[in-house]
Parts: C-alpha cells; structure tokens; sequence
C-alpha cells in the first residue's frame, strides 16, 4: 500500500483543486492512505470546490481522522478556536476517503517553514512518495530529504526562476515531473530539464459531477433562464488572459438580440475591471458575475460556450472540463491551445494576429452557431476517451510505483490525448 503526502503550492488554482480532488477520488478505490498538505488560504477555497461538491450528500462526513499542524510543529487542540474553520472542510476531505487523510495547513508563501513542518510530519508518519502541486509546492517538498519527489505542473507559463528550481531538484532516479500537456513538457526540457524525468499525464474530468451540476439549480440561482445561451470567461481572471476581448465580442450590439448571458468568474481585480467596463456598455450585455465562492467548474458545467483569448501561455484544463461538459470551445490558435483544439473538427480557432484586436474575429466565432453545435458533439466524444478520472488515478499510480523503484518515469504510461485530424478530413 502506497502512501502519498499531497502538498499544494500557495496558487491554489481551480485546476489544482478539481484534479486533485479527481485523483483522490479515483485513488480511493485502491485503499490510497492520503496526507494533504496546504497553505491556509488554499485549504479555505478547497472547502467550496471539488472535494465539497463530489461528497456532500453522498458519504458519510463523519469518522474524521485529520490531523491539523500550525507552523510551530505541535498539533492544533480540537477544541482551539483556530481549528474551526477547517472542521468542515476535514470532513470532506476525509470522508472523500473513507478518513484515511490527514490535512496540514502549511504557512502561505514561505517555502523554509513549510519545508520544517513538512519534514516533522513525514519523521512521525513517514510517505512513500510526495506529490507536489505547482512550483512552490516542490520548493517546499526538496527540503524533505530523499522521499521520491512527483511535481505535477499544469501551467506552462514558467518564468526563469521556475525552471532554475525544477533543475536543481532533478536526480536521476525517484523524481519525475508530471506534465499536464505535451507544451509543459517541451518547454521544460527546452530549458534544460532532464527529458527522462517527464512524463505527460492528462487531467481527469468529473463526469458524474458535471451531470449532476448541470440538473441543479444554479442556473435558476443567477439569474439565467433555461432558454438563454451562457458564454463563460476562463479563470483566473487575468490581464494575459484574454477576458477583456473575449467580454466586448461576446457584447457587440448585433448580439443584443440574442437572450444570452456572459459569466465572467472569480473576484480578482481584473475580473472586477472586466465587470465594470461590462456594466459602462451601452445596453443590457447580459453581465452576470457570481460571488467569488461559487467554484469555477460548476459555472463552467451550466454554460454553453467557453470564450478563451490568450496571446500566450495559458493553462488548458478548462479546456478538457469544457469538452467534457458539452460546452463549445472557442479560442486563440495559440500552442496550448492547439495541442487540443483543431479548428471546426473539436472546437472553434481564432488567429492571435499580433497586436491586432481580437474582437471582430471572436464574434463571427460565437455567430456560427452550427460549426460550435458540430464541434461540441464530437469533442465530448473525444474528453470520454482521453480524460477519464479512471485513466488519470491509473497512470499516477503507475507513476507512484515508477518512481519509487527507480524505474523510467514513462514506463507503462501513454499519452491519452486523442490525436486531432484536420477538419478536410
């Protein structure tokens, strides 16, 4: 039996948390022992997302084994006023396996301390293996001594430093670095990563939790009537992200007489900037921008078409959750993108043009209706075969044994992607 200490970086994205939240999930059929290590803010936004949503209502919430850690080192009384915020989000947690989880707030945006905590809590229960989430996560997981070492990276918007750290924490045997797409991986060897400690591992969609969503109340709860078409911007919100465009496309007058509503998630500042220029148009644009605690991948789950206009880099997850939500796909033929998009076969491409603007381009996008309906179908065929939670909790796995025998990080392991053909095809 395989155990593994999960440690989230201080990001705390909605992608780190679903697809930990899918691992652990599928995990748990194996009998996984479970320890998850985060910063106190991350620890919050896991109590309203994936964990929360997959188990309320379903498992028991009670039995919880948790053992929380503050940065001292000393365990956390049951009965200390700091300890109930969490209490809720242990019996998540813990009931997503059955109480076989542990969850250790880590101190936010100080890899030193979190590293001495961590350290404390492996020398009284040890791991066999650490999965860190995200840069800051394996700053913290390499000051654990020679515990074999899995960094999962789902962005490939690194900066130099990044790929410094990633290097000096290489070695030759019992470390790998689980990349979400091939770019991440490409990028990471171009900047001098080792090949041999890459390897691809798709994320894993939630089906069952995307139907279940897709039945509830959450459309009705916003404001939206069944009839009306959702476009939804992808989170986080950014400056480099895209949304700005993506909104005055989706707003242009000659949609007004479409009933259609524009989802622009999250409370960042960005995202309040979008809002407030949404707001200044002329018109009723159909702006709806829900309370910052309603996790991104239900909003993604009840909406029609996902409108992505980044320039660069950018995460895909939202991507594979659209697809495999049925919700139409359009975005810039950026890399990121067009490892998974291929125009009118699984969704709809824009060319970035530079500095030009985006928005007429994105609007005759979103005005073809029938090429959106077309490319929905087809790619929610494709997300069933490529982005299971099954396929994801089996590939770690192998992943886990892999490292720990010192054997090559690949072995048994396949991309799962699908391999998009051209829509002459």
């Amino acid at each position: 039996m395989t155990r593994v200490c999960h440690v989230l970086d201080d990001a705390g994205t909605w992608e780190q948390r679903v697809e930990l939240g899918s691992l652990v999930a599928g995990l748990a059929r194996e009998m996984y022992p479970c320890r998850v290590a985060a910063p106190l803010p991350v620890l919050r936004a896991c109590l309203k997302s994936a964990f929360t949503s997959r188990t309320a209502g379903i498992l028991p919430a009670s039995g919880c084994a948790a053992d929380i850690l503050p940065a001292s080192g000393t365990p956390m009384p049951a009965g200390s006023r700091r300890y109930e915020p969490f209490k809720h989000a242990l019996r998540c947690l813990a009931s997503t396996l059955d109480g076989r989880v542990d969850v250790i707030p880590l101190p936010f945006r100080r890899s030193l301390p979190a590293g001495l905590l961590l350290g404390h809590l492996l020398r009284r229960s040890p791991a066999d293996v650490i999965h860190a989430w995200g840069i800051s996560a394996a700053a913290t997981a390499r000051m654990t001594g020679n515990v074999p070492l899995i960094v999962r990276l789902g962005d490939p918007a690194f900066s130099p430093s990044d790929i410094r750290l990633l290097r000096s924490i290489s070695r030759p045997r019992h470390f790998a670095i689980s990349c979400s797409t091939r770019l991440i991986q490409r990028r990471l060897i171009e900047g001098g990563v080792p090949p041999d400690v890459t390897v691809v591992i798709r994320p894993g969609v939630d089906f069952a939790a995307i139907n279940q969503w897709r039945r509830g109340i959450l459309r009705e709860n916003l404001g939206i009537k069944r009839e009306s078409r959702v476009i939804i911007l992808p989170a986080p919100v950014t400056a480099a992200g895209g949304q700005f465009e993506a909104l005055r496309a989706a707003s242009l007058p000659s949609y007004l007489a479409d009933d259609h509503r524009i989802i622009v998630p999250g409370g960042s500042r960005e995202a309040r900037r979008i809002v407030q220029h949404g707001l200044s148009l002329p018109g009723d644009v159909g702006l709806i921008s829900p309370p910052p605690d309603v996790p991104f991948e239900r909003l993604l789950a009840i909406s029609d078409v996902l409108m992505m206009a980044p320039r660069g880099d950018h995460s895909t997850t939202s991507l594979a959750w659209a697809m495999g939500a049925r919700v139409a796909v359009i975005a810039t033929a950026v890399p990121a993108v067009t490892e998974m998009i291929t125009h009118k076969v699984n969704g709809l491409l824009v060319n970035p043009r530079g500095n030009g603007s985006l928005v007429k381009p994105l609007a005759a996008a979103l005005a073809d209706r029938a090429a959106l309906d077309k490319a929905r179908e087809t790619a929610h065929g494709q997300a069933y075969e490529s982005f299971s939670i099954r396929r994801l909790a089996e590939q770690t796995s192998r992943l886990y044994d892999n490292v720990i025998s010192g054997a090559a990080v690949d072995d048994g392991i396949t991309d799962s992607a699908f391999k998009p053909t051209s829509a002459g095809n």
